[in-house]
């Protein structure tokens, strides 16, 4: 099985990719059988609905389109920025609607906060970002808050907060693994016309 963790921040040395890195090592060392990979944000340049003009970021999209293409299944960490998703994660969404990348494959949504926000980003994303792309958010989610004091440690919690935010993570992630799973059969049936019906109502 084959997971994409998508780091949603344009910033270098970001919380979101500290996160993302935490899952990746979380599923390489609890399920064996999954192959994990982060496709970090701050790597490539993206621009509504088109990959930017640069050789490098129209070759990094590239290779991400095929990567996300043959995933199973998705983690998306998603940093605050004043209340809303960044429009280079926004922009993801804009560029997977035609290929059907995401298309009936799971997402669990991560919401990463430096205080004690980070809910509005997920709930922006839950009302648009499945329409036309048909990707499936499981029903759990999870936080970060205060994100630089909690995940610094692959093993060890920092404090008592710590330790809660990640039982609850891994529990969202081993959820997500069985709805992969599960959809994977939907994804071979003939009752979905994607060409035919390729937009949400």
């Amino acid at each position: 099985m084959r997971v994409t963790i998508i780091s949603g921040s344009p910033r270098q040395g970001s919380n979101s990719l500290k996160t993302s890195r935490y899952v990746e090592t979380f599923f390489e060392r609890r399920h064996r059988h999954v192959t994990a990979r982060v496709l970090d944000l701050a790597t490539v340049e993206l621009s509504g609905w088109n990959v930017a003009s640069t050789e490098d970021s129209r070759a990094t999209w590239k290779e991400w389109r095929t990567e996300l293409a043959a995933s199973d299944a998705y983690v998306i960490v998603v940093p605050e920025w004043d209340g809303m998703a960044p429009p280079a994660l926004r922009s993801v969404f804009h560029l997977c609607v035609d290929g059907g990348e995401l298309a009936h494959k799971p997402a669990f949504l991560i919401g990463v906060s430096s205080g004690i926000g980070g809910s509005y980003p997920l709930m922006e994303l839950r009302l648009s970002s499945f329409k036309n792309t048909q990707l499936c958010y499981i029903p759990e989610q999870v936080v970060v808050r205060r994100a630089a004091e909690v995940l610094n440690d692959p093993e060890t919690p920092s404090s008592a907060e710590d330790e809660q935010l990640r039982t609850r993570l891994h529990h969202g992630l081993d959820v997500l693994l069985l709805y992969a799973g599960a959809l994977a059969r939907a994804r071979t049936e003939s009752r979905i016309e994607w060409r035919r019906f390729p937009y949400g109502m």
